[in-house]
């Protein structure tokens, strides 16, 4: 109750109006839901690494006003390579301690006790907050906030535990979108998306939780099967949560991506993983594949080269994605077979595309069948490959 008793005053709060941008309103309540549901440790590592990284990019965003964009580029760099240094440092203690099967309570000297402070923060996903922020500051438009309203961006309360990745462009919107008169239609869909979210997680997921592992059960895989079902259940719990985040952030007129589309209906790997963790695949898009894509288009000159300039991003792409997940071979492997089945779909599907009978409606239809299975058979048997380093209890 005291969740919902909180997210009902801040509805009340946001809506009074103060001489102050709603960014700095918002971040504030934030901190106090960040101390009040999460701890102090919590609320002060998250103003830590604002405060931190507004200091980094302050002379940043001064060198873009003087238009010394060669300046602003290079101490953005150094923010970012700092940043990715810290999340490195962060990934290998934390994955030594998850497959060491250590008790991650049991820390000793200063890097467990960093490592502690992070992971209350689920500094994985702030990290990549955290990099589009640097992105848009340093080499995008986006003016750089005080470092009180970048609290809010890099940990919202009802975002911090695996939630959403709103890009921070998109976060900015709320100091100037007017705030929209209160409808009993619109406070409707809220609960329902936050009830529904609720019933994915509390009601499905828990129930086949216990199904097949008993309350206190350790989650393992050991077989095909298992990791069917783990898929399943990982989904309810994954989206039943980001449902819930969704429903809190449009009541509080925060913004919160939609972060799951129907995944089991896509027709391929690369749809299945666009529809899945959909806040993910927006940030690597505006992040890493984008950029690079346009880096090596400006340079590969040769048209014999240019299916290569999409397919390389791509690959690249994906192993980031395997690596930030674990900093480990296994998901190292993982990340470049699922690369590769990708550029191979494209490869297929650019063949095809324009072949007259691929056109058919019974064509169509015959994907829309056969495909879902080709998808999941393809997912399901990867996920397999790395279950242990994924559901270790």
């Amino acid at each position: 109750m005291g969740l919902w008793a909180f997210v009902a005053v801040v509805h009340i709060l946001l809506y009074v109006k103060l001489p102050v941008p709603m960014s700095s309103r918002f971040a504030v309540i934030n901190l106090f839901g960040i101390w009040l549901f999460f701890g102090p440790e919590a609320a002060g590592m998250l103003a830590v690494l604002a405060f931190g990284l507004w200091a980094m990019l302050w002379p940043t965003a001064r060198f873009k006003q003087a238009g010394r964009e060669r300046l602003a580029s290079v101490f953005g760099l150094m923010s970012l390579l700092f940043l990715v240094g810290l999340f490195v440092t962060y990934k290998l203690y934390f994955d030594k301690v998850l497959i060491s099967g250590q008790a991650q309570e049991d820390h000793t000297g200063s890097l467990g006790f960093v490592y502690g402070l992070l992971r209350i923060v689920s500094f994985s996903y702030v990290f990549l907050r955290a990099v589009d922020l640097i992105r848009s500051v340093a080499w995008g438009a986006e003016r750089l906030i005080n470092p009180i309203a970048l609290t809010g961006y890099l940990g919202p309360f009802h975002m911090l535990i695996a939630g959403p990745i709103s890009p921070y462009a998109e976060h900015l919107e709320i100091d100037n979108l007017p705030r929209p008169e209160p409808t009993f239609s619109h406070l409707l869909n809220c609960a329902n998306t936050i009830a529904t979210g609720l019933f994915f997680k509390v009601v499905i997921a828990q129930a086949m939780k216990i199904f097949l592992f008993g309350v206190e059960g350790a989650i393992v895989s050991t077989s095909w099967m298992d990791t069917a079902y783990l898929l399943t259940y990982l989904f309810f719990d994954f989206a039943g949560y980001s449902l819930i985040a969704l429903g809190i952030g449009r009541l509080l007129h925060v913004p919160t991506p939609l972060n799951f589309d129907r995944p089991y209906l896509a027709c391929s790997v690369t749809e299945f993983w666009q529809r899945w963790h959909k806040s993910l695949g927006v940030f690597v898009r505006n992040n890493l594949f984008m950029p690079l894509h346009l880096f090596l288009a400006r340079r590969v000159r040769r048209r014999s080269l240019s299916p290569f300039v999409a397919l390389v991003p791509l690959v690249i792409t994906f192993i980031f994605v395997a690596m930030w997940h674990r900093l480990t071979i296994p998901f190292l492997i993982w990340g470049i077979a699922m690369a590769i089945i990708m550029v191979i779909e494209k490869l297929v599907r650019d063949r095809f595309i324009y072949v007259e009978w691929f056109k058919h409606k019974r064509a169509q239809l015959a994907l829309r069948v056969v495909g879902p299975f080709y998808a999941l058979c393809v997912i399901i048997t990867s996920i397999h490959y790395i279950s242990s380093e994924i559901f270790t209890g």
